[in-house]
């Protein structure tokens, strides 16, 4: 498996206890997490409340770190997972 992020092991396996996403590969979901990291310039990754197994949202917090690759000087992103998944307060139940 490509490494798109550190502690990808860990991150999936946390995705798997609460997300219903059994028909894509491990690759294809960290690919999509790291897309969604730089697209949206956060770091931390969304699953909504309808693609988990608890119908409640979660949040897979990262860290970025920025550096420099001596090969082409350029500036990098790396993004480590944390690993403290938690679950988002959600308002549908609640009658205003």
């Amino acid at each position: 498996m490509k490494e798109f992020f550190v502690g990808q092991e860990n991150f999936l396996k946390d995705y798997r206890k609460v997300a219903k996403d059994e028909d894509r590969s491990d690759d294809e979901i960290v690919e999509g997490v790291r897309r969604y990291l730089d697209e949206n310039f956060t770091s931390q990754y969304i699953l909504p409340a309808e693609k988990s197994l608890t119908k409640g949202a979660y949040s897979f917090p990262f860290d970025k770190q920025m550096y420099t690759d001596e090969l082409d000087e350029t500036l990098k992103n790396r993004y480590i997972y944390i690993g403290e998944t938690i679950e988002l307060e959600t308002r549908e139940d609640e009658q205003l």
